[in-house]
Order: structure tokens, then C-alpha cells, then sequence
């Protein structure tokens, strides 16, 4: 969790001094996985405009679910970060309204703690996924006439299952295969003044 922490401070950091927007959203995403299914995500992202028609993005998202199943006698706590890079291709349809299109590929962890409500037992799963996703958003700027965006995105994703392990091998969780995600993201982006 700590390096996560740390990700999050560098990206901070690197967008005071480089960056030309940074945001923050929040969402969650649609999986055939219940474990992962609907999971409450907070991000951040830093934003730098390769030209007029082209974003740049880095993004940190952190996923949380939690869940209990007295009949089978289990709960479930999900964890799950997600780092990306996205390239986006913009299109004015007004001054302040902007669509979005472009693709993404990034790296996720997943922890999946399982243990039994009444016998207690336990069980861990970890595993690291690598894929990407095709993105569509709009943009509203200049909200309150300030430099304030709001923007959202919807994004199918879809990562493959590079390593996983479980700890002891009795976790009920489903999750072996690889991902199918219908990412969704509600954000709000400051830009910054930067002297020409």
C-alpha cells in the first residue's frame, strides 16, 4: 500500500512541474467477476497537451469492494490498483465541450483477502494483469468560468493474467482468467496558468 502512496505523491509532485492539468474522479466498472464487480475506484491523473487535438494522461486508480456471504460463510475484501498511460485524440464540438477518443495500456494489482465468517479460515490472492483499454469521454471546460473540466469517460478494458498467487489454494474467489471491464470514471481537472 505504501508504494502505491508514494506513486500517487510522485504524481503530485511531477504535475506542479511539468504537467499541464491534473485531475481527480472517481468511478467503477462492470466485470462478469462478482468479486470485482462494482467496486468503488479513486484516481488521480496528470494531463499534458501534446498539440490541440492531443492529450497525454497518467493515471493512479484505487479500487475497493467489500462483501459478505453469510450462506456460503464468506467475506471478501478487494483491493486493486491500477496504473496507465493514455493517449487521446480530442474534438471540439464546442469552445467548451470537448469528445474524447483514444486508447490506454497499463498495468493492475490485485489482493483479494477470502476468509470464513464463522470457521475463520483464510485465504489470499494476488495477481498482476497487463492489458488496455479503448477509451470515449466527453469534457465540459471552463466550469463557473474557472479552470475547472468535468469529464467522463467509459472505457472497455481488457487485461491479461501475467502471474497470480493464492495463499493457502482453498480461495473461493473466481478470480483465475483474465479481465473484461467496462471501466467508468466521473472526473473533475484543474489546469494550470503556464507562463508562454
Amino acid at each position: 500500500m505504501i508504494r502505491y502512496i508514494l506513486i500517487t505523491i510522485i504524481l503530485l509532485i511531477f504535475s506542479n512541474i511539468y504537467s499541464q492539468e491534473l485531475g481527480i474522479r472517481i468511478g467503477s466498472n462492470i466485470s462478469e467477476n462478482s468479486t470485482i464487480n462494482k467496486p468503488l475506484i479513486f484516481g488521480i491523473n496528470i494531463n499534458n497537451k501534446i498539440s490541440n487535438r492531443f492529450d497525454m494522461l497518467v493515471s493512479y486508480d484505487y479500487l475497493h469492494k467489500k462483501q459478505q456471504y453469510s450462506e456460503v460463510d464468506l467475506q471478501e475484501d478487494f483491493n486493486g490498483h491500477n496504473i496507465s498511460v493514455s493517449w487521446l485524440y480530442i474534438h471540439n464540438i464546442k469552445q467548451s465541450i470537448g469528445l474524447k477518443i483514444g486508447i490506454s495500456t497499463g498495468y493492475c494489482y490485485y489482493n483479494i483477502a477470502s476468509q470464513g465468517l464463522i470457521s475463520r479460515w483464510v485465504s489470499e490472492f494476488k495477481a498482476h494483469y497487463l492489458g488496455g483499454s479503448i477509451i470515449t469521454g466527453i469534457e465540459y471546460r471552463k466550469l463557473f468560468n474557472l479552470p475547472l473540466s468535468i469529464e467522463i469517460f467509459f472505457a472497455p478494458s481488457y487485461y491479461y493474467n501475467v502471474s497470480q498467487n493464492i495463499e493457502p489454494i482453498i480461495s473461493l474467489t473466481e478470480e483465475r482468467n483474465n479481465l473484461k471491464l467496462l471501466n467508468l470514471n466521473l472526473g473533475l481537472k484543474y489546469t494550470f496558468k503556464r507562463n508562454e
